[in-house]
């Protein structure tokens, strides 16, 4: 359906311009009238996915635009007044970005080092609050967490894209902040309960915070769930990113950063 002789583009709807929904009305209702012009443009703007993140995709000829006008509820004249009174355009490139291999190889450069920087200064700070085993057992800990959150989306099919990054940097914080209530309660521990292991202390410090902990994560869960089955397309990945990492950080908190400690003063120090 293309611009008829006799007739320029500027005098004919595009159905794939780039319409939203109220767009989509003001431009069919001077052809339809406003009732079919609202339930047609909630038509064309679900079936070119308007508003979400993904690639808009254009209807493709004249036969779907009948389809789709039909399952509007629109009548012959109707949908014969709309395809005089339209016309589809195809693609149009309106801009081109090019970044070159130099480009890239300093971005990458620059988020490797960023996150080494980050790593760094994690292992001194904990290290200085706490001991270097406890900064080592975090730092373990983080790593299990993003390589097990990008494994999953991974073996998924999702992008990896900025969304993603974003969640799993929310992920690291959330992650090690547990970590640190566990290791915190594990060092007040150790100075109570001198005459006792430090195995008997790394399990009295697991099970005097898990309550807590799995309120906790539990209660972040539940929204995170919700954003993944009712957020939509747009935020979807990004809930489910963060729903695997809450999962994930909240076991390994347990089940791999206290153990460490275990592991570590058993192969370092010979005490457990």
């Amino acid at each position: 359906m293309g611009v008829p002789d006799g007739a320029s583009a500027a005098d004919r709807l595009n159905l794939n311009g780039p319409n939203s929904r109220s767009e989509y009305v003001t431009l069919l209702e001077p052809l339809l009238g406003a009732q079919d012009a609202e339930r047609l443009a909630d038509v064309f703007a679900g079936a070119r996915n308007l508003g979400g993140i993904q690639t808009m995709r254009l209807l493709a000829d004249t036969a779907e635009v009948e389809r789709l006008a039909g399952g509007a509820g629109l009548g012959p004249e109707a949908v014969e007044r709309l395809l005089d009174g339209s016309y589809l355009s195809g693609f149009e490139i309106q801009s081109v970005n090019v970044i070159g291999p130099k480009v890239g190889e300093e971005l990458g450069s620059a988020a490797i080092y960023s996150v080494i920087a980050a790593l760094v200064g994690l292992l001194l700070y904990i290290s200085l609050r706490f001991e270097f085993a406890f900064a080592l057992g975090a730092i373990i800990a983080l790593f299990h967490d993003v390589l097990v959150t990008l494994g999953i989306f991974s073996l998924l099919g999702k992008e990896i894209n900025l969304a993603i990054i974003a969640a799993v940097l929310t992920l690291v914080g959330y992650s090690l902040n547990d970590t640190i209530v566990v290791f915190d309660r594990i060092r007040e521990d150790r100075k109570l309960l001198r005459r006792k292991s430090l195995t008997e202390i790394v399990n009295s410090a697991v099970n005097e915070t898990l309550s807590r902990t799995v309120l906790t994560s539990g209660t972040t869960l539940i929204v995170t769930l919700v954003l993944v089955l009712f957020g939509g397309s747009v935020i979807h990945d990004f809930a489910l990113a963060l729903t695997i990492g809450i999962v994930v950080g909240t076991y390994s908190s347990v089940f791999i950063a206290s153990p460490f400690l275990i592991g570590w003063y058993r192969l370092i120090k010979k005490a457990v």
